[in-house]
């Protein structure tokens, strides 16, 4: 042991070793962990950095509690609570257009990203256009022990069947959308030759809203039970994608969808209630606000109104796979704001939390 170097690239994978038992580990343990940091400190020698330094001090004026990071630049992080412990590493389900801003406030929770800032914020200025991307493949994987970004294509909207049962059950998080609403959101950003996202093929083969709504309906309940692409941009013919109309989300596979959300996901917000849901996730997970946690990072090219965008030219379209599937999230929703008895009133101090870190 004595005659290993440790380089710095295997300091780190140590270090995020490490910072992954933490959350896992019982007060009973930490007599081990400090003799293990010890240890490792001990063989690093001069390449022992001063954030290594600083967890060991954490630690032992930690004694029974969980670990707190105070390193300069970096998180001042509180214990996750009893439901974090249990459940991190989360795995996110990206529905697209029902607010990617999510991972600014997820990877604030004690736990999930003890090596960041706590002004990250996930965004544009600091990954590019597709942040949620630049941030899943470089900090995430580097820095997030408590977020799962390992098996996740570039397309991160990608259906999640195959990956259900060994990453996303009883990890899962993910934000929902009222239907009608996402698909018209959606119809924009892939039809406006201003967007980041445009596509000339939705361009040339959906002038008309109605016709696009028919081609991506049943988003969410496909993301939860196919295996392959990305549902929500429409049907693949093998590998090539259709301008065609999805088919009709079946009922054996809509009750999958249904069941896989209420046992697999741990957290589930919704949209149009977004104070409420970042104040519900620090209520569950634990942490502060932050006002970079109720920013809109990635806004609609045509605004709506409070009431959201005018259904009109939808024709009387529903998605209904979609609608039942919403109807579940606000369920589970509603029942968790009652579980955790959250509420206008008592997210008041996360809002003034938020407020404050404007100054």
């Amino acid at each position: 042991l004595k005659t290993f170097r440790l380089q710095s690239g295997a300091f780190a994978t140590a270090s995020h070793c490490l910072r992954r038992l933490y959350y896992m580990i019982s007060d009973r343990t930490f007599c081990m962990m400090q003799f293990v940091l010890a240890t490792v400190l001990s063989l690093l020698g001069t390449h022992a950095s001063k954030a290594a330094e600083s967890i060991l001090e954490d630690v032992e004026a930690a004694g029974t509690s969980l670990l707190q990071m105070s390193v300069q630049g970096r998180q001042v992080l509180q214990a996750p609570t009893a439901l974090g412990k249990d459940v991190l590493p989360l795995k996110w389900m990206h529905i697209p257009k029902t607010g990617t801003s999510i991972l600014t406030a997820v990877s604030h929770l004690p736990g999930v990203c003890p090596g960041v800032s706590k002004n990250l914020t996930i965004n544009e200025e600091s990954y590019g256009a597709r942040f949620e991307v630049g941030f899943m493949s470089t900090t995430c994987v580097e820095s997030c022990p408590g977020l799962d970004c390992h098996h996740v294509p570039h397309l991160t909207h990608w259906a999640i069947n195959s990956q259900y049962e060994d990453y996303y059950k009883g990890h899962g998080f993910a934000m929902f959308r009222q239907p009608e609403q996402r698909i018209i959101s959606q119809w924009i950003m892939r039809t406006n030759p201003s967007s980041a996202f445009y596509d000339a093929g939705d361009h040339a083969h959906f002038s008309d809203v109605r016709r696009y709504a028919e081609h991506v309906q049943g988003c969410a309940a496909r993301m939860l039970t196919e295996d392959f692409g990305e549902p929500c941009f429409g049907p693949y013919l093998g590998f090539v994608p259709s301008s065609g109309p999805q088919a009709v989300v079946s009922a054996r596979k809509l009750a999958l969808a249904k069941e896989r959300l209420q046992e697999g996901f741990v957290f589930v917000g919704i949209t149009e209630q977004w104070d409420l849901s970042v104040c519900l996730l620090h209520t569950m997970f634990g942490g502060e606000c932050s006002s970079s946690e109720f920013e809109n990072n990635r806004p609609g090219l045509v605004e709506s109104d409070d009431h959201g965008y005018d259904t009109t030219d939808l024709h009387g379209f529903v998605d209904e796979a979609d609608g039942e599937i919403y109807d579940l999230a606000v369920d589970i929703f509603n029942k968790n704001l009652a579980k955790y008895n959250v509420s206008r009133e008592s997210c008041s101090a996360c809002w003034e939390q938020a407020s404050a870190t404007l100054a």
